[in-house]
């Protein structure tokens, strides 16, 4: 989340540019689009995205920016996220011909006040109410994800967070200088029936286990009764914060996502072989969205080309930071980096007898080297016999072995 997010006509970027220096000198965090490009659906997304994730809309006016036809959508966009909006006049404009939505706003008068005492107001306005416009950020993200992603429940506010969010909403009233949506309200009322639910069936499971526990008599199965039923509620909320966070980490991270989705499952699986509803869905979806069975990691670049060893136990790749890679294709472990290229390497081959990897790279040249990480001990066993030339000296046998005789290469046993 960013503090501001700037409106500007092109013809006004050099005070905008002012503008934004300024706020950043006293280390406030801006979002400014700079480009000059044609409009296009991905960078008004792009935009839109960036006025929903700041808490101040700053609007700079002028008869450049009346016209323009960005800006008007970027003022429209504001206005339907309930931001709060300041506007400063930068050119003399007629108060009739602004935008919708902003008219009942009280501009800061640049024109009158210069730049400093325009900072100054500047700076009132963004400090007014600061946290709760910081929640009304927060929260308007939280429901515009639970919105994007089918209202789901697994993007419902829950425990600590829900209760802040209900507070929240319950100084609405007080706040003069922003509403809170539709959606806001939406997604705070959906998450309280959810919890509420939530704790609904958790106090049947725990009645069900006091009953069972009473069936065993006396003080002491009440007491056993008693802590039983405060570990189940503990272990649902945790099954439930773990289906949170493996939602949470599913478009970033499937992998991770489908971890936390099993522990989900594995928490409550224990009591009964029961398995909160959330949490086997959440385990459907990850399984589905899981597609990789290993990342590997480790290039500084684009991955142009990759091969699998004739055996199927190693991979080589191939790189534009000039490198080519051999891994282990079980464990995804780094085994060698083949360096010589002076420029992208395009292609990687290995030799059917998994001995050579060729690469050929963008400077014009292949090259071909031996990779040991490839082959099994006897096949290493084998190379090295072809490589061992020249026997060794007996002052080298007796200042590495120490020994008065040099050995022979050694067999291995068929065994």
């Amino acid at each position: 989340m960013t503090e501001v997010f700037i409106s500007y006509a092109r013809e006004d970027q050099e005070f905008a540019r002012d503008l934004n220096t300024a706020l950043q000198n006293v280390k406030r965090e801006t979002w400014i689009d700079w480009r000059s490009i044609p409009d296009s659906a991905k960078w008004r997304a792009e935009i839109f995205a960036a006025i929903e994730a700041a808490d101040n809309f700053v609007f700079i006016i002028s008869a450049d920016s009346l016209r323009s036809w960005m800006c008007g959508q970027e003022v429209a966009h504001a206005v339907a996220s309930k931001k709060r909006i300041v506007t400063i006049l930068y050119r003399s404009v007629d108060h009739e011909e602004l935008l919708p939505g902003l008219k009942e706003i009280q501009w800061i008068d640049y024109l009158a006040l210069g730049m400093a005492r325009t900072f100054q107001r500047l700076s009132r306005a963004i400090d007014t109410d600061l946290e709760w416009v910081r929640q009304h950020t927060r929260f308007g993200l939280r429901a515009r994800h639970w919105e994007a992603n089918s209202r789901d429940n697994g993007f419902l506010l829950h425990g600590t967070e829900l209760r802040e969010a209900v507070r929240w909403l319950e100084q609405a009233p007080t706040i003069k200088t922003l509403q809170t949506t539709k959606l806001h309200e939406q997604y705070i009322r959906a998450s309280v029936e959810w919890e509420a639910g939530e704790l609904e069936r958790a106090q049947r499971q725990a009645k069900r286990l006091r009953l069972l526990s009473l069936s065993l008599g006396g003080l002491l199965a009440l007491s056993v009764a008693a802590a039983v039923g405060a570990y189940w509620q503990r272990t649902l909320a945790h099954a439930r914060e773990l289906v949170s966070a493996s939602t949470a980490s599913q478009d970033t991270d499937p992998e991770l996502s489908l971890l936390i989705a099993t522990e989900s499952v594995a928490v409550t699986w224990p009591w009964a072989h029961t398995v909160l509803e959330d949490a086997e869905e959440q385990l459907r979806r990850t399984i589905l969205a899981s597609h990789g069975k290993l990342t590997l990691r480790g290039y500084e670049g684009q991955v142009k080309s990759v091969a699998w060893s004739p055996d199927g136990r190693r991979l080589v790749t191939a790189s534009d930071d000039d490198t080519a890679k051999v891994w282990d294709a079980t464990s995804g472990q780094e085994l060698l980096t083949l360096r010589g290229h002076n420029y992208s390497v395009n292609s990687v081959a290995w030799s059917p007898d998994r001995r050579r990897i060729a690469s050929a790279g963008g400077d014009g040249t292949i090259r071909m080297v031996t990779t040991v990480y490839a082959l099994d001990v006897d096949d290493l066993m084998t190379l090295a016999r072809e490589r061992f030339i020249d026997d060794p000296s007996l002052d080298s046998c007796k200042k590495y072995l120490h020994v008065d005789k040099c050995p022979r290469f050694p067999e291995l046993p068929w065994w």
